[in-house]
């Protein structure tokens, strides 16, 4: 918006100025502008036409067209990013379990279940919700009905696994009809033929799902999302956010706006070859490239339809990464309000109007700046300016003789296109020159109608935030805080891990103790009930140190893990004032850690000591971890931080949805839930125990299974997913044993010509495997161009599975193992 301003200053003595308000050309000092202004002004040369009264206003005369040329591009702005915000409605949600086997909100997120049913499951977001909205849910025994449907105001359709009946389709699309909000929530390349079941309700509102893979250039597997300016108002309190994998949504004919378009992607559709679609990132013929829509904010009849097309970053293990619970949050807001020009013709009304006021303003602003040459009085010359002209005309035309002869050898056809530009350009000249300032009047008039444009849009965004504030709580909820000022430890970004010295599976443990977990640095990191510090390496601001005293002395509670490996570590700067210190410099000999006088069963190399407070663990005689009471809070300080990294927790550490773990893992799990659980509610610290009787955890869930997913009128049952393609047959690669259904021969429920066996309703187990039969190994992923970095294999990584497994090398979230 500066930039045409300041030309036009720069520029604005090289014209004419008729009014003698600038000041004089030699005074300016510009040796184009001493020629152009070797003329006194007309006043002053006793010329009776000009009064004194001109010579004080605008040089330019440019004053009020380019106030019209400014409201009028306001009005042209704000007709393209105008979008109506309302009042709330009641906040009645409910999500529909019916005919989704993924991603499932039944079953609590606690410590009694692991494994990708408990990763893949939206029970965390679900429990988050209804601190804010009145959330329900319409289970697989309940039929989608009008009547169902008036007891709320949003509808949740997330990634349905079995198409829904006619009467149920036409039920949804009424309830938007009437003014309901409407969230569909869809994943990559159509599978589990989500995006298909989808297209069937949001087809008649005219925009679908399309059947690809998103991928980022330079960097596939990492697509980072920032808040633009202007921002859509459903995702106006999202600062910036990743995706996992995504599809796209094509807009078709439907009336709405891109709440998210992102640039610098590139698609590939379904590999059906996969078992669960996910084509390779290769840049192969067919690519699409560009931009592409991951949330569409529609309108349909008086209701508002949103569909977003990344079902796994609202996961229980990634939901609480950054943006991504305040994503569905702001989504649930905006569906939650009502306006009456919500519907889309009243939306096309107003915005047409606007841009054709606009428009009619911005050509008055031109029109007056720039008055016909008809009705420009000419303004007398003095005869040496006459006899300089002649002279120059005659110059011209004996330099115009040249050129004019070597056109003629040209064709035709190119000597009067030639001919006609220069008539054009030199009419555009003559009119410029003609008007006062020409072509600084054009500048000031862009400048102008950038400024309209930018205060529209930002009056926009106020206007947005005033309508629609961030969202409070209607009831309390627990809350630790992940400090990201004084800890810089890998943490988990999406689908999976950074690093094997990180504490991405730690972090999202923590909600199945009833904790929300939120990543928070400076002074936002005091907003929660719980402190967790890991690692800290950073050095500790003094206002910080001082906000971190106060906080816990006013009941918070602080947890620090700290562990040997940690050499750069500032855990004395925040645990000093507490009369606690982890001691880098007194590490323990190898042994196994204890509590309340038992032993664990956990065994460390080293660990530091820990001075000062109540020791609640030891290694043989020396504590390793103690706590202390602070003013109406308390803190705990743990030296064996290395116990809970990625790599201990899990040996295939990379997967943030966090596969089934072993009894010894259990036992680290076990012993952070007691640590946790005894600073957060004061208690004893109890002995670690483990709930589950076998060497390893039972797949979970199985008591809720059966009613979750009955069969489908009119659906044959399939070994997997509804109507799921089979995985090719490789007679080479042995049967795995864990599939206990396989006979002799089990590929031949497989081959698309012979009729599916009959087999009992798929769990939530079964339904992310690959049918029955071999599971064939997964061609490692090739190198895509462009990446930034590779990784080497890590040392003991097993061959990767046919699904959901890291490939090798480079594992890469959402590739042929990662739905």
């Amino acid at each position: 918006m500066l930039c045409p301003a300041v030309l036009a200053g720069r520029w604005l003595g090289e014209f004419p100025n008729p009014t003698g308000w600038l000041p004089d050309s030699s005074e300016l000092k510009y040796p184009s502008a001493q020629s152009a202004h070797s003329a006194k002004p007309k006043e002053a040369a006793g010329d009776p036409g000009v009064s004194s009264a001109e010579t004080h206003r605008l040089g330019l005369r440019i004053g009020w067209p380019a106030v019209w040329s400014a409201a009028g591009a306001a009005l042209v702005a704000a007709s393209a990013v105008w979008t109506p915000v309302g009042q709330p409605k009641q906040g009645r949600v409910l999500v529909v379990e019916r005919h989704s086997q993924w991603e499932p909100t039944l079953r609590p997120y606690d410590t009694t279940w692991y494994g990708e049913p408990s990763g893949y499951n939206y029970r965390v977001i679900y429990d988050f919700c209804s601190h804010f909205f009145q959330m329900g849910r319409i289970l697989e025994s309940e039929p989608i009905t009008d009547d169902r449907l008036q007891e709320c105001d949003i509808l949740i359709i997330k990634t349905p696994t079995a198409p829904y009946q006619p009467e149920e389709i036409k039920a949804v699309q009424r309830f938007v009809a009437r003014g309901g909000g409407l969230l569909l929530i869809g994943d990559h390349t159509n599978v589990f033929r989500s995006s298909t079941y989808l297209n069937a309700i949001c087809r008649a509102m005219g925009f679908t799902f399309r059947n690809d893979l998103l991928f980022c250039i330079g960097s596939p597997y990492e697509q980072a999302y920032r808040r633009p300016w202007p921002v859509h108002p459903a995702v106006q309190h999202v600062e910036k956010m990743d995706f996992a994998v995504s599809c796209s949504v094509d807009p078709g004919r439907s009336w709405g706006r891109a709440a998210i378009r992102s640039t610098g992607l590139w698609s590939l559709p379904a590999a059906y070859e996969a078992s669960n679609y996910h084509p390779q990132a290769e840049y192969l013929p067919h690519l699409r490239a560009g931009a592409f829509v991951q949330l569409w904010a529609a309108t349909h009849g008086q209701g508002r339809v949103l569909a977003f097309t990344d079902s796994t970053i609202f996961s229980n293990f990634c939901i609480f990464q950054p943006g991504k619970a305040e994503l569905f949050l702001n989504m649930l807001q905006w569906l939650n309000h009502t306006s009456p020009l919500d519907p889309w013709p009243v939306q096309a009304a107003v915005s047409f109007l606007l841009a054709g006021v606009g428009l009619v303003l911005v050509g008055l602003g031109c029109w007056k700046a720039y008055p016909p040459l008809a009705a420009t009085e000419p303004t007398p010359a003095s005869p040496e300016a006459s006899a300089a002209g002649k002279k120059g005309g005659q110059s011209k035309a004996v330099a115009e003789s040249a050129p004019a002869s070597a056109h003629s050898s040209l064709s035709a056809p190119l000597a009067v296109s030639s001919l006609s530009g220069h008539l054009a350009a030199s009419s555009l000249r003559t009119h410029l020159a003609a008007s006062d300032g020409g072509l600084t009047k054009a500048l000031v008039l862009l400048a102008a109608c950038l400024a309209g444009a930018t205060a529209t849009q930002a009056g926009l965004q106020a206007y947005y935030q005033w309508a629609m504030p961030p969202m409070e709580p209607q009831t309390p909820y627990r809350l630790a805080v992940i400090d990201r000022t004084v800890s810089q430890v890998p943490l988990a970004n999406g689908a999976f891990n950074q690093s094997p010295d990180g504490f991405g599976l730690l972090e999202h443990t923590i909600p199945r103790l009833g904790y929300f977990t939120a990543r928070r640095e400076g002074s936002t990191a005091f907003e929660g009930d719980l402190l967790v510090v890991i690692a800290p390496s950073r050095s500790v601001p003094h206002g910080y140190r001082e906000q971190l005293i106060e906080y816990v002395a006013q009941g918070g509670k602080l947890l620090v893990i700290d562990h040997p490996g940690n050499t750069h570590s500032t855990a004395q700067s925040l645990l000093e004032p507490f009369g606690l210190r982890i001691r880098h410099d007194r590490l323990t000999s190898a042994g196994a850690l204890a509590t309340a006088g038992r032993s664990s069963g956990i065994l460390v190399e080293s660990a530091c000591t820990v001075s000062g407070g109540e020791g609640v663990v030891y290694v043989g005689q020396e504590p390793v971890a103690a706590r202390v009471g602070y003013g109406q809070g308390s803190v705990l300080a743990i030296g064996f931080g290395q116990i809970w990294t990625d790599e201990q927790m899990h040996s295939e550490w990379r997967a943030n949805w966090m596969p089934e773990p072993t009894r010894p893992m259990l036992a680290r799990y076990g012993l952070f839930y007691s640590l946790f659980r005894a600073l957060a509610e004061g208690g004893p610290i109890k002995p670690v125990e483990l709930t589950t009787p076998g060497p390893g955890i039972p797949e979970a869930p199985k008591t809720p299974e059966a009613p979750l997913v009955p069969e489908a009128p009119g659906v044959p049952p399939t070994p997997s997913v509804p109507e799921r393609p089979p995985v090719p047959e490789r007679p080479s690669v042995p049967q795995t044993p864990s599939v206990p259904e396989r006979s002799a021969v089990p590929e031949a429920p497989l081959l698309p010509d012979v009729p599916p066996r009959p087999k009992p309703t798929p769990t939530r187990k079964e339904m992310p495997k690959a049918e029955a039969g071999p599971a064939p190994e997964a061609p490692p992923v090739p190198e895509v161009p462009g990446s930034l970095e590779k990784r080497e294999k890590p040392a003991g990584l097993k061959p990767s599975r046919a699904f959901r497994r890291i490939p090798s090398p480079n594992p890469q979230p959402g590739s042929v193992e990662q739905p």
